[in-house]
């Protein structure tokens, strides 16, 4: 084996021969061009930026947009409202944001106010222009809060006020959220069109329900790459596509407010889950406005519908129509009904032969070969004729189909 100085010695000769000095030159100077500063657009002025977009300058590095739109406002008040639905001075908020997911490192860069004024909507967009702008832009958004008695958003529980209140507490301006009512439109519109619709964000609602379109609408899954041309380049051509896409997002919400309490006093109306809408107001106590509701649409309602129609029914004590549900939801296979019957001519009227008929009709499980047992004893007791059921007349209805 060679010694270790030689070894080296081979080595070195070898590095020499591969790096000359003209390869190492060369080397050196495309990495001292690397280094060099990159450059980048004049940016704009925001005298500039606020002329493009009619704001108002009110600080460094933020701006503001005002605007009246006209808004049927006797159409919004003529109606009955449902209490839930109409806050007093609603102020409806929307956010365009740096990020879509989230997090520590989002911010809102434009904060939308809107609330009604002598029957038309007043707008005021605040639009950050640079970071160090933020802290204003908060306390600018506080001030619109503080004449506001309940925030209505679309999404905001998931996504705008965890942002903003985030955004309140790494800046350290005072959070005007944390007692403020907030109701959350999408909730809503999911709970009663979830079942109906392919999904439901805001221009599925406005397409379904409030009957407009968009056009030539600058999507916003593209509003966070629009500011950044602005930060970085002072590249400003797609942020009127954000304000404009924002102000449209704030009037929908003005508009779905109202629309809100007609489908939740008739959701058969405008295409709603009845089940669903009756089913809320069952769980605030209202029995007689979820028993109306399920009436009011009783020939869209699937066989879940009618059989929650017919509980109501019989917690008034109204029977007759209690059973000719039943009946008619047994004659198209429907368990439940079955069941019910079963239940009702055992405890009730004592007829076992009848009871049994139905319970037979069951799915076997214990609890059905358990009551027909039941039943078979009963009768054996019984040793009797299946005796004529004095209900009196048969009650008259319609025929059921359940719903395609």
């Amino acid at each position: 084996m060679k010694p270790l100085a030689e070894r080296l010695s081979v080595l070195r000769a070898a590095a020499a021969a591969k790096q000359s000095p003209a390869d190492l030159h060369e080397r050196l100077c495309r990495l001292g061009s690397a280094r060099q500063p990159r450059t980048r657009a004049r940016q704009p002025d925001q005298a500039w930026l606020a002329q493009l977009l009619h704001a108002e300058r009110i600080a460094d590095g933020l701006l503001r947009i005002e605007r009246r739109l006209p808004i049927d406002g006797l159409a919004i008040s003529a109606q009955p409202k449902l209490p839930a639905l109409a806050p007093a001075a609603p102020l409806f908020i929307d956010t365009e944001t740096t990020g879509l997911s989230g997090g520590s490192g989002t911010l809102a860069f434009l904060i939308g106010c809107a609330r009604i004024e002598s029957g038309q909507l007043l707008l005021r967009q605040y639009l950050l222009t640079r970071f160090g702008g933020e802290p204003t832009l908060l306390r600018a958004f506080a001030a619109e809060v503080s004449g506001a008695e309940c925030l209505v958003s679309y999404n905001g529980k998931s996504f705008d006020l965890p942002l903003l209140e985030n955004r309140f507490r790494m800046t350290g301006v005072e959070n005007p959220l944390a007692s403020l009512h907030h109701l959350d439109l999408l909730h809503w519109v999911r709970r009663a069109y979830g079942s109906r619709w392919a999904d439901c964000r805001l221009e599925r609602v406005e397409s379904q329900l409030l009957d407009c379109e968009r056009s030539d609408d600058l999507p916003g899954s593209q509003a966070p790459a629009a500011w950044f041309d602005w930060i970085r380049t002072g590249e400003a051509g797609r942020l009127p596509g954000v304000i404009h896409h924002n102000r449209r997002d704030l009037r929908s919400l003005a508009l779905l407010l109202p629309e809100l309490s007609h489908v939740y006093r008739d959701p058969g109306k405008r295409g709603a889950d009845a089940l669903a809408v009756a089913r809320y107001h069952l769980a605030g106590g209202d029995h007689a406005e979820a028993l109306r509701i399920l009436q009011l649409s009783q020939s869209q309602l699937t066989a879940g519908g009618r059989m929650e129609l017919a509980r109501l029914l019989r917690r008034e004590g109204r029977l007759p129509e209690t059973l000719c549900i039943w009946r008619e939801l047994a004659a198209h296979g429907e368990a439940a009904a079955r069941e019910q019957l079963a239940k009702y001519y055992e405890h009730k009227v004592g007829d076992y032969h009848t009871a049994l008929a139905f319970a037979q009709q069951l799915s076997v499980d214990a609890s059905s070969r358990h009551r027909c047992r039941r039943l078979q004893r009963k009768l054996a007791a019984q040793q009797v004729q299946p005796r004529l059921i004095a209900e009196g007349p048969p009650t008259q209805c319609a025929p059921w189909r359940a719903p395609q």
